[in-house]
C-alpha cells in the first residue's frame, strides 16, 4: 500500500471561498513522515460531482480524507457511496465538527466508509495511516470511530496537542489560492480571486455558548501559537503568493493582551504592510486600549464582535457570559481607535420574546456599526440547543436532515416557545433589513465623505434599494430613528417598543429564484440556438451559471459574457461548443446580470439596461443573479413590490410619490440634529 493521502474540501454552495484550513495543516503534518499527500479543493475549483468522483478515482491513491460541515453531511455521503463502489479497495476518511458531534449518525448513513477522525486530527490521523500500512490492529486507536457490520465503534478521544508550535506551516502551497474570495477586512466588498486569506493562529474557545459546537473537536480550551509562528506565516503568504489582506478566524484572538502586542510589533517592525481583520469576545481581556491602538497600527482595520442579543436576559440563557455594558464598552473603543466594527446578532432562542428582538434592534441602532449580521439561532448537533428543539419537538425538519442545517438558511428550522416558524422568519427578513440600514447609515457617517449632497445619495439609495425586505414607510422610520436617538430617545424607544415586526404581505411575493425556477421559465431546449447575454460584475459564481445554461441548452447555446462596463469583453469561460455573438444589442433570448454588490446605484444601473433590452429589444427574459446562484427576475411589478412592499400598483405609486416630503424632512433632521456629524456612539441608560 502506498504511503499516498488525498484530501478532499467538496463543494458547499456558492459564494465566497475560504481556504479549508483543516486540510492543509493536516497535509503539513503528515507529509512530515514521508506521506505524499495532495488536497482537492472541489469548492473552489466549482468542480461537479462527477468530476471529483473522477478525480478521486483516477489519483490512486491509498487514502481519501474528507472534511465538510454539517449541511454537507447527507451530499459528501453521496460522494463516498459512490467512489467506494467503483474503486472499493480505497481507504475512505471524514473527519471535522460535524463528524465530532454525531459520528454515529453518520456511519449509519454510510456504512461505506472505512473511518471517522473524531476531534482534532494530526496524531490520530498519523497513527491510523501508519497502523493500516503496517499492518497493525486498528480497533483501539484514540480518536477513531469506524463500522463493523451492524456494529458501531466510537473510541476514547484522543488528548489535544499541548504545543501548537511543533506542528509544521501549513501546506498553503497545496491549495489553489487565487481562487479563494474571502471578504476583505475593510467588508466593503467580497475580494478578488487570491487578494484576501483567511488564517488561523489558535484552536478552541473557554467559553460555554450553548449554541456553539466548535468545542467537539478542540474541546472548550484555547490553545495559542507563538506569535512568530503566525507572523512567519503571514511573511510567507505576502512574499510567496502576493496576498496582503487576512481575516484571522480565531474565536477570541484577543483572549491575552500579550501575544497580540507581540504580534502587531513584529508585523510594524518588519515593515509589512497588510490589512487584516479578526474575531472578538466584547470582554476579552486583552481587548484594550494599548492592544487596540496596535493593531491599527499593524494593519488591523476591523474587529468582528459576537453580541448574540440586545438582551440581558437572553445573554443570561444562552451563557454569553458578556454584558450590556461590556458590548457597548467595546464597540465604542473600537470606534474610538478608528477600526471599523461587525456586530454579529442571533434571535430565535428558547425564552425569548418579542420585547427580547426589540431590545436587540434598539441595540444596533445605537452601536452604529459598519457591519451587521443577524442570523437565526441554528441548532446544530452536539449544542444545548440542538437539544432543547429535540427534546421539545421543535425542529420543522427531521433531526438528522442535515442539509437544513445552515446557519444563512432564513426559513428558521427551529420554533420556539413564543415564536411559530413563519414568525420567526418575518423576524428574520426584518432584522436583516435593519441591520442593513443601519450599517450603511453608519458606513457614511464614521467613513464617508459627510456633505449634504452625499448624505441625499446615501438616503435615496436606501430608500430606493430593492434588495431590502423591508416596506418604504419602515425605511424611512428608520433612518428617522437613526436622526433622532441622541435627542429623543424617549420618542425613539416608543416608536420601537410599539411598531409591528411583520413582513408576510411584502414576504408571501418570493422574487428569489433558484435555478430549478428559472430553467422552467426559460425556452426549452429544442434545434433553435439560445442566445444569451451574461453580464458579469462579478467573476464570483460565473462558472456555475454558465454550466447551468450548458447543462440545459447543450450545444445549442450560444453565450456572450462582457464586464460590467459594457466594453471588455471577458475570456470565454462556458462550455467548448458556445459560439460569440458580436454587439451587445444583438437578439438574445435571455439577459442575466451577475451581481455581488447590492447597492442602489449598481441595481439602477442594471435597471437602466434592461429597461433598454425590454423595449427596444423586446427581451422579456431578465435576471439579476447573485453568486449563491438565486435569481430575481426583473419586471415592473416586482420592482414596485420590493421598492414599496406592496402590490397594488396605484397604492405602490401613491408610496413612490411621498418620497421627495420623506426626504425633505430627513434632510431637515440631518441638519437640525447633526447626527451625521457627531462621530461619538451614545450609550443608553440600561448599560451604563
Amino acid at each position: 500500500m502506498k504511503r499516498e493521502l488525498l484530501l478532499v474540501n467538496p463543494r458547499h454552495g456558492e459564494g465566497s471561498k475560504y481556504p479549508p484550513l483543516s486540510l492543509i495543516w493536516l497535509a503539513a503534518y503528515i507529509e512530515k513522515y514521508g506521506y505524499i499527500v495532495e488536497i482537492v479543493d472541489a469548492h473552489a475549483l466549482e468542480m461537479r460531482d462527477e468530476d471529483l468522483i473522477e478525480c478521486i478515482v483516477k489519483s490512486d491513491t491509498s487514502f481519501c480524507g474528507f472534511t465538510f460541515m454539517t449541511p454537507q453531511a447527507d451530499y459528501v455521503a453521496g460522494i463516498i457511496k459512490k467512489v467506494k463502489q467503483i474503486q472499493p479497495q480505497i481507504i475512505l476518511l471524514a473527519g471535522g465538527v460535524h463528524i465530532s458531534t454525531v459520528p454515529n449518525d453518520f456511519l449509519t448513513k454510510c456504512p461505506e466508509l472505512d473511518y471517522l477522525i473524531v476531534g482534532e486530527g494530526e496524531v490520530t490521523l498519523l497513527e491510523l495511516l501508519e497502523s493500516i500500512i503496517q499492518g497493525k490492529d486498528t480497533e483501539n486507536i484514540q480518536g477513531i470511530a469506524f463500522a463493523r457490520g451492524q456494529d458501531i465503534k466510537i473510541n476514547q478521544r484522543r488528548a489535544l496537542l499541548s504545543n501548537l508550535d511543533e506542528l509544521p506551516m501549513p501546506a498553503w502551497d497545496k491549495l489553489p489560492i487565487h481562487k479563494y474570495n474571502v471578504v476583505i477586512p475593510e467588508r466593503d466588498r467580497v475580494s478578488s480571486p487570491g487578494e484576501c486569506l483567511s488564517i488561523s493562529s489558535e484552536r478552541g474557545c473557554p467559553f460555554q455558548c450553548t449554541f456553539c459546537a466548535s468545542g467537539s473537536v478542540f474541546g472548550k480550551t484555547c490553545r495559542s501559537r507563538a506569535p512568530y509562528k503566525t507572523f512567519e506565516e503571514l511573511q510567507y503568504l505576502a512574499k510567496k503568493h502576493g496576498v496582503y489582506k487576512f481575516f484571522f478566524v480565531d474565536e477570541v484572538m484577543t483572549l491575552k493582551e500579550a501575544p497580540i502586542l507581540e504580534l502587531c510589533d513584529l508585523i510594524e517592525k518588519s515593515r509589512l504592510s497588510i490589512s487584516w481583520a479578526c474575531c472578538s469576545r466584547c470582554n476579552s481581556t486583552g481587548l484594550t486600549e494599548k492592544a487596540l491602538s496596535a493593531m491599527k497600527k499593524s494593519g488591523c482595520v476591523r474587529i468582528d464582535l459576537g453580541v448574540e442579543s440586545g438582551s440581558p436576559k437572553v445573554l443570561k440563557e444562552i451563557r454569553k457570559g458578556i454584558t450590556l455594558k461590556d458590548i457597548y464598552r467595546s464597540h465604542k473603543m473600537i470606534h474610538d481607535s478608528g477600526m471599523y466594527t461587525t456586530t454579529l446578532m442571533m434571535f430565535g432562542q428558547p425564552d425569548e420574546t418579542i420585547d427580547d428582538f426589540r431590545m436587540s434592534l434598539k441595540m444596533l441602532l445605537y452601536l452604529e456599526s459598519e457591519v451587521v449580521s443577524m442570523s437565526p439561532a441554528t441548532p446544530f448537533p452536539g449544542t444545548e440547543l440542538y437539544s432543547y428543539a429535540v427534546k421539545n419537538n421543535y425542529l420543522r425538519v427531521a433531526k438528522n436532515d442535515w442539509k437544513e442545517f445552515d446557519i444563512g438558511n432564513m426559513n428558521h428550522i427551529m420554533r420556539t416557545e413564543h415564536f411559530g416558524y413563519n414568525e420567526l422568519l418575518d423576524m428574520a427578513f426584518y432584522g436583516d433589513g435593519v441591520g442593513d440600514i443601519i450599517a450603511k447609515l453608519s458606513n457614511y457617517k464614521w467613513h464617508g465623505d459627510v456633505n449634504y449632497l452625499n448624505t441625499l445619495k446615501s438616503y435615496i439609495s436606501i430608500l430606493l434599494d430593492v434588495i431590502s425586505w423591508l416596506p418604504m414607510e419602515h425605511k424611512v422610520l428608520w433612518i428617522n430613528l437613526f436622526l433622532l436617538k441622541r435627542s429623543k430617545p424617549e420618542y425613539v424607544n416608543k416608536i420601537i417598543n410599539t411598531m409591528p415586526i411583520a413582513l408576510k404581505e411584502i414576504r408571501s411575493f418570493d422574487f428569489s429564484l433558484n435555478w430549478d425556477r428559472v430553467s422552467n421559465t426559460l425556452p426549452s431546449a429544442g434545434k433553435n440556438t439560445m442566445k444569451c447575454m451574461v453580464f458579469a460584475g462579478t467573476s464570483l459564481g460565473l462558472t456555475s451559471l454558465l454550466n447551468n445554461l450548458q447543462y440545459k441548452y447543450g450545444n445549442n447555446l450560444q453565450v456572450t459574457v462582457v464586464s460590467n462596463d459594457d466594453t471588455a469583453k471577458l475570456q470565454q469561460e462556458c462550455v467548448t461548443n458556445a459560439k460569440s455573438i458580436d454587439g451587445l444589442l444583438g437578439a438574445f433570448d435571455a439577459v442575466f446580470y451577475l451581481e455581488d454588490r447590492k447597492r442602489f446605484f449598481v441595481l439602477f444601473n442594471i435597471g437602466l439596461k434592461s429597461f433598454c433590452y425590454r423595449f427596444f429589444r423586446r427581451i422579456s427574459k431578465q435576471f439579476i443573479v447573485y453568486p449563491n446562484m438565486m435569481f430575481w427576475e426583473i419586471n415592473l411589478e416586482n420592482i414596485l413590490i420590493a421598492l414599496t412592499g406592496i402590490k397594488n400598483k396605484k397604492k405602490a405609486l401613491k408610496t413612490l410619490l411621498c418620497l421627495p416630503k420623506n426626504l425633505a424632512y430627513q434632510m431637515y433632521l440631518t441638519l437640525k440634529t447633526k447626527e451625521m456629524r457627531l462621530k461619538e456612539i451614545i450609550i443608553p441608560p440600561e448599560a451604563q
